[in-house]
């Protein structure tokens, strides 16, 4: 399954490659936001023994 995969991701895509891979990479930076209900809720927070801080992930 997962060689099926991998030839339908790279099937009739015009794109430059490195040693006959595409490079792809992802950015997991965590960025604090404006501290309200809605965005904690929206967005999701990290809470300890006294508050809730809300986070957004880029």
């Amino acid at each position: 399954m997962s060689d099926a995969i991998i030839k339908w991701f790279y099937k009739d895509t015009d794109f430059k490659k490195f040693r006959g891979y595409r490079l792809l990479s992802v950015d997991g930076s965590v960025l604090e936001i404006n501290n309200s209900e809605a965005l904690r809720s929206k967005f999701g927070y990290i809470e300890n023994q006294s508050m809730k801080v809300a986070r957004a992930k880029s």
